[in-house]
Order: structure tokens, then sequence, then C-alpha cells
């Protein structure tokens, strides 16, 4: 939900010509050509600390509006529908991402026997 909220946000900032932030300087960037890859937004954007870069790099992904094309190419995408379906495969990937680590860790398993140990006791 985050995710969506900030894209919708970003939305409208985007229709904004007063107020400039980082991501949207990144994005034009896309907007620009046809293709680019994180060294090309590294060079024409030499006042990003790499940080910053990779943090508005990482939310365009999570928007959907750009796309790997191909290993560390990417594209701005336009269109609004496909810009979804990259957002919930972008989430989907995460909560994967975040479940496999979970039960790797071991804290999964320690929530699912605490929920059914207060299920028995019919603390819940």
């Amino acid at each position: 939900m985050g995710t969506h909220n900030s894209y919708k946000a970003f939305l409208e900032i985007l229709d904004n010509p007063e107020i400039e932030t980082k991501r949207k300087e990144l994005l034009r960037i896309f907007q620009s050509r046809e293709f680019a890859t994180y060294y090309d937004c590294e060079r024409l954007l030499p006042s990003f600390r790499p940080g910053t870069l990779s943090a508005r790099f990482s939310e365009l992904l999570d928007f959907g509006m750009i796309k790997e094309v191909k290993e560390g190419i990417f594209t701005y995408v336009e269109d609004e529908d496909e810009r979804k379906i990259l957002r919930n495969k972008r989430d989907d990937d995460k909560f994967e991402k975040w479940e496999k680590k979970g039960y790797e860790e071991g804290w999964i398993a320690k929530i699912q026997m605490e929920l059914i140990n207060r299920l028995d006791k019919n603390i819940i």
C-alpha cells in the first residue's frame, strides 16, 4: 500500500513543474532516451550521491516506471497497465524474498507457534 500511495503522490508532483525532485531528474533521463544504464545515470547526474541514486532508481522500479529489458539496461514504461503489472510483480518478489528469509532464520515458525499457542489458550 505504501508504494501505491507514493506512486500516486509522485504522479501529482510530475504534473507540477514548480516542484523539482531527484526522482523527477532521474526519470527524465529514461524519458529522454530509449535505453539507459545505472552507469549512464551516474554520469549524467554527478550531483547525486551513490545512495541517493540507488534509492531513487529502486523507487522508479517499484513504481513500474522503468523496467530492465536486458541485464543492466533499463527503459521508460509509459503504459499504465504495464506499470501496474510491474508494480505487482516487484511487490510479489519482495514478499517472497522476505518470506524465504523468515523461514531460513526461523522467525516465521516462531510466530506461527505463538499464534497456535494463543489459539489453544483462547487468547485470540
